[in-house]
């Protein structure tokens, strides 16, 4: 299994199904209950990062009823239920995330002071709190998240820090961003595309382009991760009317939709040799769709704050209006 997940962090998918597949396999043989779940959770995981996403859920749907059973032993149902979380958030399956997070947290509830899932869950249950909206929820979560975690998972800790720095950009608090995005660039966590966007909403859109280049070139082996990426480089280019690199985001975005089974809409032929001003139009069109696909519908519906809207979320829209 541990070779499993290390190829499949390294972009080797075949190989990592293969050694689940085989992991699996013993545990069927011996009648071990964890290690099957394990395995079928796993292979799910493995089809969701090629794209295969209607396939992959079926397979974490599978090993959760042994979950939800109690058929599983602390360690493995905590492993499963984690593993389950971030994959429905990884997706913006916000309404499956929000189910397993509530129980989750009856499970962490019965669980003995010190024990390891608690802080775990709390990091997912805050994104999920984040993207219903509940932000000071979101930042109570994270923060109690990352004190529980940093003395023996300072990567957990980093992750709940990063997503304190997203509600706190969303929330127009830049500056608390960039102190979070820091601390979490500092315990090893990649911070994108958080900290690219905040450059956006600093006013500096050449080096938030530049951060995201960096960052979509570098990411070949997780297409959910590499989506949300490209996201977030169809909006820094939209800011900025860069067309050229906002229409190649858009299209691979959209190849990533229908890949996962939830298809988005293509331009009509001819899109590109079309006159300037029909193909800006058209190019609004299907980057806004493509972008929007891949954002959570909450992230989109930013309330109003003191300064109001962040300024990639206003300058989108303006340029998307235009």
């Amino acid at each position: 299994m541990l070779e499993s997940t290390m190829a499949r962090f390294q972009g080797d998918l075949d190989g990592a199904m293969a050694r689940i597949k085989r992991a699996t396999e013993i545990g069927q043989r011996f009648g071990h209950r964890d290690l099957i779940a394990m395995g079928i959770h796993m292979e799910g995981l493995v089809l969701i990062a090629g794209g295969m996403v209607p396939a992959g859920l079926a397979l974490l749907d599978e090993a959760m009823t042994s979950v939800v059973a109690g058929e599983l032993s602390q360690y493995y149902t905590g492993a499963v239920y984690c593993n389950v979380l971030e994959a429905c958030l990884a997706l913006a399956d916000v309404g499956r995330a929000s189910q397993w997070a509530e129980a989750s947290r009856a499970w962490c509830d019965s669980l003995p002071p010190g024990a390891p899932f608690p802080g775990l869950c709390r990091v997912n249950r805050a994104e999920v709190a984040m993207l219903r909206g509940a932000w000071p929820e979101a930042v109570a979560e994270g923060a109690r998240a990352s004190e529980e975690l940093m003395s023996f998972n300072p990567i957990a800790a980093a992750a709940a820090i990063y997503g304190v720095g997203e509600i706190r950009r969303r929330m127009g608090d830049l500056a608390g961003a960039e102190e979070a995005f820091g601390r979490a660039h500092g315990l090893g966590f990649e911070p994108q595309p958080g900290l690219a966007l905040l450059r956006q909403d600093q006013g500096k859109v050449e080096a938030a382009a530049t951060a995201l280049r960096v960052a979509v070139a570098g990411e070949r082996g997780n297409q959910l991760r590499r989506a949300r990426l490209l996201a977030a480089q169809v909006d820094v280019a939209l800011a900025t009317v860069d067309l050229d690199t906002a229409g190649p985001a858009a299209d691979e975005l959209q190849r990533c939709g229908r890949s996962s089974g939830c298809p988005t809409r293509r331009p009509g032929p001819g899109c590109c040799t079309a006159p300037p001003s029909a193909r800006r139009a058209t190019a609004r069109t299907r980057c806004w769709s493509c972008a929007r696909r891949w954002r959570p519908s909450s992230a989109w519906a930013l309330p109003p704050t003191r300064n109001g809207p962040p300024s990639s979320w206003q300058s989108s829209r303006t340029f998307l209006a235009g």
